[in-house]
């Protein structure tokens, strides 16, 4: 199966996320564009990830973590799907939730980076002063 994936902007952490998925996992081959014309022509299954479908796509709605390009510390809000919370939820997509963001969250162990970067410091009780 080959595959062409749209978003406006391809980041490092897109790129990682889809070839892990659709190559790596589910052995598609897997192309990048960010050009709407292109992808809009082609003849091939289509994804696009953004904040609004394109056209009659299987469109995943974004969240800003995949667009991000340095470890920031992330509020993670959550949604029911199935019987369980799932992180990074959206509106008007093919999921309730930003399942590239999530996917990407977890495979990357992304919350053990910034537990990494606090120093000793942040992890010593505050004194109480009297």
């Amino acid at each position: 199966m080959h595959l062409i994936i749209f978003s406006k902007l391809l980041t490092p952490r897109i790129k990682y996320i889809f070839n892990f998925i659709f190559k790596d996992i589910l052995k598609a081959e897997v192309e990048f564009t960010g050009n709407a014309q292109y992808f809009s022509q082609s003849q091939q299954c289509k994804i696009s990830y953004g904040d609004a479908p394109l056209a009659e796509e299987i469109f995943f709605k974004s969240t800003p973590l995949l667009f991000l390009n340095k470890l920031e510390e992330i509020k993670v809000k959550s949604t029911d799907f199935g019987g369980y919370k799932a992180p990074f939820p959206v509106n008007d997509a093919a999921l309730p939730f930003d399942v590239f963001a999530a996917s990407f969250f977890i495979v990357t162990r992304y919350e053990e980076y910034l537990h990494q970067q606090k120093t000793e410091e942040d992890f010593k009780p505050a004194m109480s002063h009297h």
